[in-house]
């Protein structure tokens, strides 16, 4: 069952289709470093996938999903495209900005599946030091939408190397289903902040 496809975990390569707005100045929101010459860049990144239908016998009783999937940083490609060729060593911050997980509707399929507890670590490729950077309690009866909480944590040491790591852990419901045919799209942004020097 931990090799169930996980709508929230479709992040691999989450800097791979990037478009981003480049400010200068103190802060955006959500507590930069202050420095005027700092350059603030916000990467977003979108990506849908269709869920194989989970129905009998699997949904009969609860069970914890645990997934993990592997994506490669690209911050020096992001960084030359979007920041004036800033390299890794100049950046200050990274942190989670924003995550977001809806149903494309057609099917009537909604989150009635997932448990009331969902979180979202990263980690190292291979790592055993896990870093909680979303979670979500309380999923509405009926959500074809999800926001996430999302955690202040600087996770740039993680974008140093090529390639890290995010899982997903929650609890499936019992006798709820994942209907065939369902399109899940995840929209996640990061927040760089780097220095201008």
């Amino acid at each position: 069952m931990k090799q169930i496809a996980v709508p929230f975990l479709l992040a691999i390569g989450i800097l791979f289709s990037i478009s981003s707005c480049k400010k200068h100045g103190s802060d955006n929101g959500g507590g930069g470093n202050g420095n005027a010459n700092d350059i603030d860049v916000t990467v977003p990144y979108t990506k849908s996938a269709v869920l194989p239908a989970i129905d009998s016998p699997f949904n009969l009783v609860s069970l914890p999903v645990e997934k993990t999937d592997t994506f490669a940083t690209k911050v020096d490609e992001m960084l030359n495209l979007y920041a004036g060729g800033i390299s890794k060593s100049k950046i200050k911050t990274l942190t989670a900005k924003t995550m977001n997980v809806i149903v494309d509707g057609g099917t009537g399929q909604t989150f009635d599946f997932v448990d009331d507890s969902v979180k979202v670590y990263v980690d190292s490729f291979g790592g055993t030091n896990p870093i909680l950077v979303a979670y979500k309690y309380g999923i509405p009866k009926g959500a074809t939408s999800i926001d996430f909480n999302v955690v202040n944590t600087d996770i740039k040491n993680l974008f140093y190397a090529p390639f890290m790591q995010v899982t997903m852990k929650f609890n499936t419901v019992p006798h709820e289903k994942v209907l065939a045919g369902s399109n899940f799209v995840t929209n996640f942004s990061f927040r760089i902040i780097a220095s201008g020097n």
